[in-house]
């Protein structure tokens, strides 16, 4: 319910860190309300530029006791109160005093800072309980305060998915991982900020204002669980709810120096979440460890016995009986066949061919001496090449992502499989806020574009009535034949797992994201060269990665390996293998699919991130002027 019946769009405020309404509200109304305005971008950059080049409050200046607070991970606050080393409300009350500290980070939702107070009152009934029924009646999250993606719904934190119509809205029921996470007797710690319905690679909406970036406020968090992970990243919290559809785990992963976990479909209850297609979204985490998401992983599914076996197994298990593919095409190096371009559809829109920056590129290399130098087995091999009627012998990569010729001569895109999108939405709206009658009109008028890179009612919009059935229905067909052309590099090189750029640039800039300035490598196709070029936003240095293998159950991890020559940080994607089309659907077998790959990857980042690595993770400047390393 909302706490005051007569919230609307007229009483909604635009927060300070958010374009000026005189700026954004032509951008809406020449636009129609998500159609760009090209002679708007230099002035919104020159808005990020300004406003996010200047530091709006000092260091935190903590004690030694809260820095050792900070920087611990979950598994370290887990041992610790175990051992009565530190209470539930010591911790808590530490990570919120950091929240408030940093509330100009827009890491949460305005509501959950004006509420915070109910993350203490929280951790001292952990307390309580442990106190009287002993330690282990509170296990096994003892309290771990976890934030949550602002777009889940919860009965302690009003907020609705980033729109400041639901803004004082609370829930009429929590989402199901919530309540895991509350069954596991871990504390909610607030609802972090996000885009409209997470409909954007960018976290910002005029509610909550543009999420800061501890590595530099000038640079993106990405999105849409963005606020998630400069929580995280800018250490208020070791662990955070984010959720990927095409790349929302991933890219703030990749932007904030965290490790971030997606994992196959339906690991985690999706319920209260509201989705954008039935085949691609999944919540999942972004943590400082991969320690940090093998615990939660572990506690909120009751899989004590199962992550018991899975790292015995890979711990008997000698390096070289790892192996690790380092394929290029699509992933470096974009070559798009003049065949699948004539296709007029999939990645005949991906933009022009291009390739990572020469910071990742060199990053590859260094991982493939220290992994090789480690003693893991490893190939270069690319993905096997499989023949085409319309396409010819082409990577079977490429055969796949042009959706298997589906209707020859039909454009074939992924947004076919987000036409149920503005019903979701509705549905959600239903279940979680009964009291609420907001429209999804409302919902269109609510939001507000910001340059080339966030426009979350396009896609409320786009996604409506521009395709048949029978092609929507055809994503399930995709779904099932998807994994057998991923599998086949695995199958054909005998690799655990894949290492990739996670984007093919280092995080950009908000004001390069607002004017599509971002500088990426493209080829001149009449020499083969390559020159930078400015151009494109977040979707034109990610989308390959983020979206175009989302449809298939791939447990995939995000590791930082540091930080560019200008600060900004990198990172690389592992990937592992999909599940087999026969368990799709199979929730439970989601549950346990990629428990040894989830520790075969903790073996390999140890090699990473190894005391002389050049790949270790760089902590934030915010963080490191506040003492923490």
């Amino acid at each position: 319910m909302c706490e005051d019946p007569k919230y609307s769009i007229e009483c909604v405020k635009f927060h300070p860190d958010f374009p000026p309404k005189e700026i954004i509200d032509q951008d809406y109304e020449r636009g129609q309300g998500f159609a760009k305005v090209p002679d708007l971008y230099p002035e919104i950059g020159a808005w990020f530029t300004d406003v996010f080049a200047t530091k709006p409050c000092p260091p935190m200046e903590p004690t030694a006791r809260e820095k050792m607070l900070y920087q611990m991970t979950a598994a370290d606050y887990v041992a610790m109160f175990k051992a009565g080393e530190v209470t539930a409300k010591e911790y808590a009350e530490a990570l919120v005093n950091r929240m408030m500290h940093y509330e100009m980070l827009n890491a949460w939702f305005v509501t959950s800072y004006e509420t915070s107070h109910y993350i203490i009152e929280d951790a001292q009934a952990i307390d309580d309980k442990a106190a009287a029924d002993g330690v282990e009646s509170v296990a096994p999250l003892y309290g771990l305060p976890v934030p949550a993606k602002g777009t889940m719904a919860s009965t302690d934190y009003p907020g609705g998915a980033g729109l400041g119509i639901l803004d004082g809205c609370y829930s009429t029921d929590d989402a199901a991982l919530l309540k895991l996470i509350k069954e596991a007797n871990g504390i909610i710690m607030g609802k972090t900020n996000v885009p409209e319905y997470a409909c954007s690679w960018q976290t910002m909406n005029h509610m909550n204002g543009v999420t800061r970036n501890g590595y530099d406020f000038e640079l993106a968090v990405c999105g849409s669980s963005g606020g998630s992970a400069s929580a995280v990243g800018s250490y208020i919290a070791p662990l955070a709810i984010t959720e990927d559809t095409g790349g929302s785990t991933r890219c703030p992963a990749h932007a904030n120096g965290n490790f971030g976990y997606d994992p196959p479909r339906n690991k985690y209850p999706n319920d209260g979440n509201p989705g954008i297609t039935h085949f691609r979204d999944q919540l999942g985490t972004n943590a400082r460890s991969m320690d940090d998401i093998l615990l939660f992983d572990m506690a909120v599914l009751g899989l004590q016995d199962e992550h018991a076996n899975a790292e015995a197994n890979v711990a008997a298990m000698t390096n070289d009986a790892i192996k690790i593919g380092f394929p290029t095409e699509i992933f470096v190096n974009l070559n798009v066949p003049a065949s699948v371009r004539a296709l007029d559809g999939g990645l005949s829109y991906s933009g022009p061919d291009r390739r990572a920056s020469a910071s990742l590129r060199n990053a590859l290399s260094q991982a493939k001496m220290i992994v090789s130098g480690a003693g893991f087995s490893m190939t270069e091999e690319e993905w096997p090449e499989v023949e085409s009627p319309t396409l010819g012998k082409v990577n079977a990569l490429y055969h796949m992502l042009s959706g298997f010729e589906f209707e020859p001569g039909t454009p074939w895109t992924y947004s076919v499989c987000a036409q149920t999108f503005t019903g979701q939405i509705a549905q959600w709206q239903h279940n979680y806020f009964l009291a609420n009658t907001t429209t999804i009109a409302d919902v269109i008028d609510d939001t507000r574009p910001v340059g080339v890179s966030h426009g979350p009612a396009g896609c409320f919009r786009g996604y409506n009535g521009n395709t048949g059935e029978s092609k929507l229905r055809y994503c399930g067909v995709y779904q099932t034949l998807a994994p057998e052309f991923w599998n086949m590099y695995f199958e054909q090189t005998g690799v655990d797992m894949i290492i990739t750029p996670t984007q093919f640039t280092p995080i950009q800039k908000n004001s390069e994201n607002a004017m599509g300035t971002i500088p990426i490598e493209v080829k001149n196709m009449t020499d083969g060269t390559y020159d930078t070029v400015e151009m494109g936003s977040t979707g034109t240095t990610g989308s390959v990665h983020y979206s175009y293998f989302k449809m298939i159950h791939i447990s995939k991890v995000v590791v930082p390996i540091g930080v560019d020559e200008n600060g900004a940080p990198m990172s690389f994607t592992i990937w592992g293998k999909a599940m087999p089309k026969e368990e799709t659907f199979c929730d439970k077998c989601a549950e346990t699919f990629d428990l040894e790959f989830l520790y075969k990857v903790k073996k390999v980042v140890a090699a990473l991130h190894g005391p002389d690595s050049p790949l270790k993770r760089v902590p934030s400047p915010l963080a490191m002027a506040d003492g923490l390393m």
